[in-house]
């Protein structure tokens, strides 16, 4: 039964990254609606699709409103509200590899030690496990994770980090979609913030999004510096800051960026990427 499950599950995700970027938003739809016999339908109407129907635009879609925005749209929304939130990997930043853990076997293979991919994957779950049961979140720093058990064959603490902060570096650059936006959010008044669920330090995040050329982002809510996560608390600290400003939080995951904020007085945007953007490539 789990093999059975693993494989529905590995296939429900093929369809959600190879679907046609408007029938991927009108599952989500359903999804955050609670319609439950239209999600499946939506999922059959993928899985029929067989995949990406050509070069599409981005989509950004805001649920609530049941309303799907082009660039000029979107950015028009965005215009309209006092603190706009982004989220950073797969939003305004992407990474040169297909999933985020291929960055630890590059790791693995430029240091020539078999199994270290494996074993960061490990020791991040086992410091998540540690932390939940000493303090009752699971949200963790790159620090707890790398002084976990597991990490020790592989070097003192420190130096490891600073391998995979160099390794992230190398692989992460700016969609290119995203800068035009923060930029004339800034040029009009807007306060940009970021909100990311990341065990990397808040430092590093907002080193790696101006050497990507982010410039006038005002404050970094992350879950490993703050101890809360999107779904645990760190929007609650994104509405202290805001002040009773109106908020928007603009991310990719449905899980993480948008169904959190469902009944919401933060107004949730799916980024939904169209074409071949995710990966970096040209249309």
């Amino acid at each position: 039964m789990t093999k059975l499950n693993d494989f529905v599950r590995g296939r429900y995700t093929a369809l959600l990254k190879d679907a046609p970027v408007r029938l991927r938003a009108e599952h989500w739809q359903k999804r955050f609606d609670g319609d439950r016999a239209g999600a499946v339908l939506t999922a059959l109407r993928m899985a029929a699709a067989g995949g990406r129907q050509g070069p599409e635009e981005d989509i950004y879609a805001c649920y609530p409103m049941k309303s799907y925005f082009d660039r000029q749209g979107f950015e028009e929304m965005l215009t309209r509200r006092d603190v706009i939130s982004f989220d950073v990997f797969d939003t305004l930043l992407l990474r040169r590899v297909d999933k985020p853990t291929d960055v630890f076997s590059l790791m693995e293979k430029e240091a020539g030690k078999p199994g270290f991919a494996r074993d960061r994957v490990a020791s991040e779950r086992q410091a998540r496990e540690k932390k939940f049961a000493e303090k009752g979140t699971g949200e963790v720093t790159i620090d707890d994770i790398y002084r976990m058990p597991a990490m020790e064959a592989y070097g003192m603490p420190e130096a490891l980090i600073e391998r995979e902060l160099s390794a992230e570096r190398r692989v992460c650059y700016a969609n290119p979609v995203m800068p035009g936006i923060l930029e004339r959010l800034r040029i009009t008044g807007r306060t940009v913030i970021v909100t990311s669920d990341m065990y990397l330090p808040g430092d590093f995040i907002r080193e790696l999004l101006e050497s990507a050329g982010y410039h006038g982002i005002e404050k970094y809510f992350v879950s490993g510096d703050c101890g809360a996560g999107k779904g645990s608390g760190l929007f609650d600290a994104v509405r202290r800051y805001a002040d009773g400003g109106s908020i928007v939080h603009i991310g990719d995951n449905f899980a993480g960026d948008v169904f959190p904020l469902r009944g919401s007085d933060i107004t949730p945007i799916h980024y939904l990427a169209g074409g071949k953007k995710r990966k970096g490539e040209k249309n």
